[in-house]
């Protein structure tokens, strides 16, 4: 359910203000060599001049740099917004049961296939129907789906400590056949990437949903560090949690 983006995002909000400082210490340092420079010919008009011009022309690039920056910032939020609507409809989507599409499509139009079978397919089709085994979730499917109970209700991935050993603790099981159930039923996740899905979209509804700080949500997710939480939360969004915090509209 994760969208990974390769863009450096995370440098953006800082990238103008850096141009900023640099226009600032490079004008100063100009100035202070023009003042040396005068002083020690004597004020000598030319070489002000030839100063004066050479000051002009910086401050033109870096204004042109800094304009750069500014389009720049523009369409790194223009794809941030997209990468969002993207994981939006992404988790929408896996929150629809695989099965419910099917069963719809055929509710849709029962009369019509009845109508379609001759009576002997009818019967055929009946007692096929009586024989065919209903085919029962294995062992794994059995663990999977008390590990999803779990993490829904009681939200074990608050804490820092969760993991494989803890679960399976939790669960009355074996640690191995934890592991093994997330794998198979979570599209080869490990345990430490299933805990952190859980984790970074806690931290996803509450960036939306409160205005507090992310340290503290971090810290309330089960990621107390700063920079584990934006280094997770870059890979699987596509973007800091400044900047999801920033292109969502709030609930």
């Amino acid at each position: 359910m994760f969208v990974f983006s390769e863009k450096m995002s995370i440098f953006a909000p800082n990238y103008s203000a850096i141009l900023m400082r640099t226009l600032k210490l490079i004008t100063n340092i100009i100035v202070a060599v023009a003042l040396l420079v005068i002083a020690a010919s004597g004020g000598s008009d030319s070489i002000y001049r030839i100063l004066l011009v050479g000051t002009l022309l910086i401050c033109i690039l870096l204004g042109y740099l800094l304009w750069r920056a500014r389009v720049y910032n523009r369409k790194l939020a223009s794809e941030n917004r997209r990468l969002h609507a993207e994981i939006e409809q992404n988790r929408q989507e896996l929150q629809l049961q695989p099965q419910e599409p099917q069963q719809e499509q055929l509710e849709l139009q029962p009369e019509q296939q009845e109508q379609e079978l001759r009576p002997e397919q009818q019967e055929k089709k009946i007692v096929q129907l009586q024989v065919a085994p209903v085919e029962e979730p294995s062992t794994e499917q059995q663990l999977f789906s008390r590990i999803c109970k779990l993490m829904n209700e009681e939200k074990p991935y608050t804490e820092e400590t969760l993991n494989r050993d803890v679960l399976a603790q939790m669960l009355c099981t074996n640690a191995k056949y934890v592991e093994q159930a997330i794998r198979q039923c979570s599209k080869g996740e490990t345990v430490s990437d299933f805990i952190n899905r859980y984790r970074l979209e806690n931290v996803a509804r509450l960036l939306i949903s409160t205005s507090d700080p992310i340290a503290i949500i971090g810290e309330l997710s089960g990621i107390p560090s700063r920079a584990t939480l934006a280094r997770l939360f870059r890979n699987a969004y596509g973007m800091t949690p400044s900047e999801y915090r920033n292109i969502t509209p709030k609930t």
